[in-house]
């Protein structure tokens, strides 16, 4: 396939010339490719292979010719690509460039004499299936995280279909980027936090530059910040290295690089901060690069046409972890209330629009930290994130096991640096998390498998990866293990039972916990082939299970399967998930310290933070996400959206004052508790809680607002007010209900305000 000819125009205006559209195609290796035999297709890129109805795993070669006008041929031009799953080599006009490995990390070769005429173009790309068995579960060799093995993706975790789907191919833009003269600016990280003067921020600038032969032999590069109310900037001088003599190819140019690094305190007043504590401010950050002469005049490098310039956006914050997991954001202790992320298992999906659309959905049920699961998303999720202020907790791709060949660790450790070196500029990301579920410390995968536990499994790879990223980014807090201190606890689902969220389990820190439930029926029957939906064969399993659905766990919790009618399990699955998330999530929201620094107001066990899981569907599956693929809410989101509100009022069903019920029993005294959580920066005013029991004949737990039977009990309550960074009991009401399902709702108004400060409700059961 051809382009439009590169001319100067173009590469004036447009310094990057973009390599999307059709591409030709071979299924198998690059041979056939160079020995100019007839392609099999073509295929639109970028764009991850499946996505383009390519139902393929392992090799796969794409060719292109692109025009270089004669106005610009000798020109020193960089052949970026974004991103290509998994490994990949590349060939110019036939002759070799390089290769790569990994899938989310931008690379590059610097072409020597691009001269005017036709040039050809050839990837491979390999991004295989492991073998079952011996490698894939538990000694996998691809760093792809989520993307080659989940039991939310296509096939689910531990079957032998569960490599479905494959995410190879060139999945990101592929460009021709014009040199700024000699020197390139490959790689800026700027990390900014707060001084000891408030008006003041100690700033750290560091990145990487390639240089091509007569580069000057000593250059300056100057970062500029400027904020909404402030800006500074910084300059470091960088010695110059000669480019080697020849390269690897003819095709590449001889160049070299060469590291940078400086720190300076700058008068930076503005602070990056959450949504829900303020705005988050960020400064507009550009990199120059200037040529000192040997007279000390400093020019900017270039003739003028592209200067060595790159822009970058960053933000002013601390954020701190202690032993006992209370987070700190610019000095003073937040609570996390989180969410697992996994927006699609084919990154070429991650548009914009799909990420921001994602986000701001996730923002507005009141997260305040997302995390990564298991993947890297493209950059522009991080730049929107820092936007909204919502915090990123940055898993690195390792879900469950991995081979522990020497090679594989190294290989590690380097996506891991080029992990930091990618993101490491992003305000909103405060956490590095090196591997989810490693199964040193996860006795049940061996289970899973029909193994043992091998105590020492990955343990030394975690370790080393911890320590790199340590090394790598100083002032980041970096987790080791996802499981490893912090906890996954799926009560409710895996073992016991939802009400055992009533006596907050697995804290102090909970990143995962959750229930499993389908879209609604028009979607369920959409997502599920008609032949499949009475679920009354050994292939009809198959095809829920394909789908994520868990049939033993939601026959012991949900108590009904889709053979049961595909009505009555969605309302029932639905019913349930809402109702233990939203168990678990105001329960362990009452484990917040009385005050920073304190205790909960009950005694019971201190709870620092949480994450829910999860956010999203990434596919067409029926698993733990509050919202389906189509971004359609579940019920579950409504009732995360109401136990994750900054300002929180909740009730505690307890067997009279003695403990947590929360299914009461008929004829006998419930006492309800009354608690307000208050995660926001400002007190709460002096104002009245009203509250009431209706019984409900509908359980629908999605629905807001008060029913219209008339109240079993109601009253009031004052209350006196509330500081920032809160939680208290408010006070007690004790109560006799009939059998059947009633509605507790909660209304905090205060005197001079029409709008309720804040609103709540609780479904629950009475029983015999």
């Amino acid at each position: 396939m051809t382009d439009s000819a590169i001319s100067r125009q173009a590469a004036r205006g447009a310094p990057h010339i973009s390599l999307a559209g059709m591409w030709d195609i071979w299924l198998g290796p690059g041979d056939d490719a160079l020995a100019g035999l007839p392609p099999e297709g073509a295929i639109e890129l970028p764009a991850n292979w499946w996505l383009r109805g390519l139902d393929h795993a392992g090799k796969a070669t794409f060719a292109r010719t692109f025009e270089v006008d004669a106005s610009v041929g000798n020109n020193l031009w960089r052949l970026r690509f974004e991103g290509v799953d998994y490994y990949c080599r590349v060939w110019l006009d036939g002759e070799l460039l390089g290769s790569h490995e990994g899938y989310f990390e931008p690379f590059w070769f610097d072409l020597a004499n691009l001269t005017a005429g036709t040039h050809r173009l050839v990837v491979e790309v390999d991004s295989p299936h492991e073998p079952w068995g011996t490698v894939w579960h538990m000694h996998k060799t691809l760093i792809k995280g989520v993307f080659g093995h989940h039991d939310a993706r296509p096939g689910a975790g531990w079957s032998r279909e569960g490599q479905a789907r494959n995410s190879g191919g060139i999945w990101a833009p592929v460009t021709l980027e014009a040199w700024p003269d000699r020197v390139m600016i490959d790689r800026v990280v700027v990390r900014a936090r707060p001084a000891g003067q408030e008006d003041q921020a100690d700033v750290d600038f560091c990145g990487t530059l390639t240089v091509a032969e007569a580069a000057p032999s000593e250059v300056t590069v100057t970062l500029t910040l400027t904020g909404p109310r402030d800006g500074g900037q910084m300059s470091v001088e960088v010695a110059v290295p000669s480019p080697p003599a020849g390269s690897a190819s003819p095709a590449l140019a001889p160049t070299a690089t060469v590291d940078f690094e400086a720190s300076a305190r700058l008068p930076l007043s503005d602070r990056w901060t959450t949504w829900c504590r303020g705005r988050p401010m960020l400064y507009d950050g550009q990199v120059t690069v200037t040529a000192k002469h040997p007279d000390g005049s400093a020019e900017q490098n270039g003739t003028g046409d592209v200067p060595a310039t790159r822009r970058i956006r960053t933000g002013v914050r601390s954020c701190s972890v202690d032993e006992s997991y209370r987070w700190y954001l610019n000095g003073e202790e937040i609570w996390i209330r989180g969410t697992n992320y996994i927006g699609t298992y084919w990154p070429s999906e991650y548009t914009e629009k799909r990420m921001r659309q994602d986000l701001e959905l996730i923002r507005d049920a009141g997260i305040n930290q997302v995390r990564v699961h298991a993947h890297v998303i493209p950059p522009q999720f991080y730049d929107i994130a820092d936007e909204l202020g919502v915090m990123i907790w940055q898993d690195f791709p390792l879900q469950w096991g991995y081979t522990d060949d020497p090679a594989f660790h190294v290989e590690a450790h380097r996506q891991m640096r080029a992990m930091i070196g990618l993101l490491g500029s992003h305000p909103s990301i405060v956490a590095w998390c090196c591997h989810n579920e490693s199964p040193w410390d996860a006795p049940w995968m061996a289970e899973e498998f029909g193994g043992s536990h091998d105590p020492d499994h990955n343990r030394r790879l975690d370790e080393d990866l911890e320590a790199v990223a340590r090394d790598t980014d100083p002032n980041r807090y970096v987790h080791r293990n996802s499981g490893t201190g912090d906890s996954h606890h799926y009560a409710g689902w895996y073992f016991g039972h939802w009400e055992d969220f009533a006596q907050r389990p697995g804290g102090p820190f909970v990143t995962e916990y959750g229930a499993a439930a389908p879209p609604d029926v028009a979607t369920l029957r959409e997502i599920i082939p008609v032949e499949a939906h009475a679920y009354d064969s050994a292939e009809a399993r198959r095809i829920w299970a394909f789908h994520d659905f868990q049939h033993n766990e939601t026959k012991q919790h949900v108590k009904v399967l889709p053979s049961d009618g595909l009505e009555r399990y969605v309302a029932a699955a639905q019913d349930y998930q809402a109702n233990l998330i939203q168990t678990a999530t105001e329960s362990y929201r009452r484990g917040k310290a009385r005050r920073p620094g304190g205790l909960p107001a009950d005694g019971g066990p201190l709870i620092t933070g949480i994450h829910h899981f999860m956010a999203v569907e990434g596919w067409e599956a029926l698993t733990w996400a509050v919202l389906d693929h189509n971004r359609q809410p579940k019920p579950g989101y409504h009732a995360l959206r109401r136990a994750m509100a900054p300002l929180l009022v909740c009730v505690e069903l307890r067997d009279g004052a003695e403990r947590p019920t929360p299914r009461p029993r008929a004829g006998r005294v419930v006492n309800l508790r009354f608690w307000l959580i208050n995660d926001r920066v400002e007190p709460v005013p002096e104002s009245t809680l009203f509250w009431s029991l209706r019984p409900i004949s509908d359980h629908v737990v999605a629905a807001d607002g008060e029913g219209t039977a008339p109240a079993v009990a109601e009253g009031s309550l004052p209350v006196v007010g509330a500081a920032p960074d809160s939680a208290m009991i408010i006070g007690e009401a004790e109560v006799r209900a009939p059998l059947g399902w009633h509605r507790v709702d909660l209304r905090l108004a205060a005197s001079d305000l029409t709008e309720p400060l804040a609103a709540n409700h609780l479904d629950l059961e009475v029983r015999r």
